[in-house]
């Protein structure tokens, strides 16, 4: 698509599960902000494909995966930051992330739009962002501030609802099929 930059999607509580040890990328005292630092440090690397914080530890790390992994590990204390390439709207192209990710995880009985044959979890992301289809079609309802994909069924769903606005609907999908997306880049309106 045209117009893709490289940008991070955020995965709260989980680090990639790799037989590589991760290096240090940034180190400051614990309590310190240092998600802008990692997140610069990391972007401007070739050989950083995303990168972990450890809140406790005060430290990042950058991770340098040669394969798509898909097999995540609880850490409640960390979070992954994974490069990807996606179409960030104008509005929102300063974020460090436009998008996180829960694997695993779903937001039941709010979707408004299905779409089918969408290829991965990337383009359903690329779908809630622009509120297009890859070839610029504008969707029936644009209007989404999350999205869930099953990749079992290459199924893609949007939502006007998130976590936060629905969270007695949101939770662990047992089959463990689902990966619920959130858009950062929603704009609120009053």
């Amino acid at each position: 698509m045209v117009g893709k930059s490289v940008t991070y999607v955020k995965m709260s509580g989980l680090v990639p599960h790799t037989t590589e040890q991760p290096s240090i990328l940034y180190a400051a005292l614990p309590g310190m902000a240092i998600t802008a630092e990692c997140y610069n440090r990391c972007k401007h690397s070739a050989e950083c494909t995303g990168f972990i914080i450890d809140y406790i530890q005060g430290a990042c790390y950058k991770v340098n995966l040669h394969h798509e992994t898909e097999q995540y590990l609880f850490s409640p204390n960390s979070s992954y930051f994974k490069k990807v390439c996606l179409k960030v709207p104008p509005h929102c192209i300063k974020r460090a992330w436009p998008v996180d990710i829960a694997p695993n995880t779903q937001l039941l009985g709010y979707q408004h739009t299905t779409i089918t044959g969408v290829v991965d979890k990337w383009h359903c992301a690329q779908l809630c962002l622009t509120g297009k289809t890859e070839y610029g079609r504008q969707l029936d309802k644009p209007l989404c501030k999350s999205a869930q994909y099953q990749a079992w069924s290459r199924t893609c769903t949007l939502s006007a609802e998130t976590k936060r606005s629905q969270p007695e609907a949101y939770g662990p999908d047992p089959l463990g099929q689902t990966d619920y997306i959130e858009n950062q880049c929603a704009e609120c309106k009053f």
